[in-house]
């Protein structure tokens, strides 16, 4: 059996991988500017009217406070709502405690916020204090919120459902887009979360650990396609997991190592028929397996070594007859075998050296 095909799905797997390494998540941090006392009364202004819109539960002018191209807006216009009708179904008092302005990127400002939460008594609500990050974009209307994040909560009852939809963090590129939707824990993506290419198409989601890709979680090419799902350490396949061809069809499925095939496991054609199933060392063919033509007939077994027959093996013709039974090197018949025609008769039996019998 020659060299097993490997077609160019691991090239494309590696690159994905590798835009992953190259491009990691992390938060914009251009140098601090000033804030002028212009914009800090506009940021006050906005925050002001965010509360206001809360007590009053006028949800429009809630909504209008937003950046359209806010990730919140965009991608959770319905979380939004749904945050604003729990905040006003409690009937609370809201009353900003402090604002600290903490940067400025460019045309950006970030605050954080102190907003002390009381509930008139109400048995079902503790009174509270929510420390939130505010970034207000500055547009032809102002300043206009582009996101926000929970940073701490003191005394949160259980039964405030809020915050489970504001817990989620993001984290941007250069240019304003997302890269990063989810959990995190000390600054870093941690636990369950969701990192995208520059175009907001999803590169990978799943779990995240001190900021890496590890756990268990999906990959996808920059068209959308599922390449890689299963375990993951370090930002690469590691464990068990499967890949997949662009049509959608499983390409290889067993274990991983340090983003290479490893220990065990089966690789296909793409109409779905296997095209080897067996042992792998460092993502070769490496050990005991068997190969089959693209028919789902079987090609060969026994021995293998770095992707070819190599050792102690049996190939056979496509109609299921021996072809050659005995050692190979690298593919080639090489050391004691007998090759056979179609019909099973003997063509030469004794030693053969690189492919050809030795007379």
């Amino acid at each position: 059996m020659k060299r097993l095909s490997r077609v160019s799905f691991l090239v494309l797997i590696m690159f994905i991988m590798s835009m992953y390494m190259l491009n990691p998540v992390y938060a914009q941090e251009n140098k601090e500017k000033e804030i002028s006392l212009t914009e800090q009364n506009e940021v006050k202004k906005v925050l002001g009217n965010l509360i206001e819109a809360i007590e009053k539960h006028d949800s429009e002018d809630y909504i209008t406070l937003f950046h359209k191209k806010s990730p919140i807006y965009v991608m959770h216009y319905s979380d939004l709502k749904e945050t604003f009708r729990i905040l006003s179904s409690y009937d609370l008092v809201y009353e900003i405690e402090h604002i600290r302005f903490s940067d400025k990127q460019e045309e950006d400002v970030i605050v954080e916020v102190d907003i002390t939460v009381k509930s008139h008594g109400n048995e079902e609500y503790i009174d509270r204090r929510n420390t939130f990050e505010y970034i207000l974009k500055l547009t032809d209307d102002g300043f206009k919120i582009y996101d926000m994040s929970i940073k701490s909560i003191e005394a949160l009852d259980p039964k405030d459902q809020s915050n489970m939809i504001l817990g989620k963090k993001r984290l941007y590129y250069e240019d304003g887009s997302l890269a990063y939707e989810g959990f995190m824990e000390n600054g870093k993506p941690h636990g369950q979360g969701v990192r995208y290419y520059k175009d907001g198409k999803i590169m990978y989601e799943g779990t995240f650990k001190d900021g890496t890709i590890s756990g268990k979680g999906i990959f996808y090419d920059t068209k959308g396609k599922k390449v890689y799902e299963g375990e993951v350490e370090n930002g690469l396949p590691s464990g068990k997991g499967d890949s997949y061809y662009s049509n959608g069809r499983v390409f290889y499925t067993g274990y991983w190592k340090d983003g290479v095939f490893d220990r065990r496991g089966k690789i296909y054609y793409e109409n779905g028929k296997t095209m080897y199933m067996g042992e792998f060392v460092d993502g070769r063919a490496t050990g005991k397996g068997r190969g089959y033509y693209e028919s789902g007939k079987l090609h060969y077994e026994g021995e293998m070594k770095e992707d070819c027959s190599h050792g102690k093996g049996i190939e056979y013709y496509e109609n299921g007859q021996i072809m050659y039974k005995g050692e190979f090197a690298y593919g080639l018949p090489h050391g004691e075998g007998i090759k056979y025609d179609e019909k099973g008769n003997i063509i030469f039996k004794g030693m053969w050296n690189n492919g050809e019998p030795v007379q």
